[in-house]
């Protein structure tokens, strides 16, 4: 029983080390970024900011998920949850969770940075999804958005 799930581990592991490299001088990975209290960021495998709002709706979905709500994205930055990234969240809503103010992120303020109900849901930003099921080895969840 021990050794099979020591095999389970192993191929998850090299699975998510396929997805895993280097950028900006940090080794992670490109897509699955940080979760906290079921919401996680995601971005595109081409990168950051390059989901439109359907787009967004999409990955979540595909993963079992939803877009985060404001109320679920605030609740994981109460515990930490801390992106300086803009993402799409719930009824078309932009803005990312800041819990450490800083010069260069959140205009130095704490809480979520909401740049309000986009009225172009051809904009394209990241994707904050909720989904409180969902483990940490999903990286080779791969939606037709690379």
């Amino acid at each position: 029983m021990h050794v099979l799930a020591l095999l389970w581990t192993l191929v998850l592991l090299l699975k998510e080390a396929q997805a895993w490299g280097f950028r900006n001088g940090i080794f992670h990975n490109s897509i699955w970024l940080e979760q906290a209290a079921g919401v996680y960021h995601r971005e595109s495998r081409k990168g950051r900011y390059q989901l439109t709002y359907k787009e967004a709706k999409a990955v979540c979905k595909y993963e079992g998920g939803t877009l985060a709500t404001y109320e679920q994205l605030e609740a994981a930055r109460q515990i930490g949850f801390h992106v300086c990234a803009a993402g799409w969240f719930d009824r078309g809503r932009v803005g990312y969770p800041i819990v450490k103010p800083g010069a260069n992120c959140g205009f130095g303020k704490v809480g979520i940075v909401d740049y309000g109900y986009r009225l172009n849901k051809s904009e394209k930003w990241d994707v904050y999804c909720y989904n409180p099921n969902l483990f940490i080895y999903w990286s080779d969840v791969r939606p037709q958005f690379q």
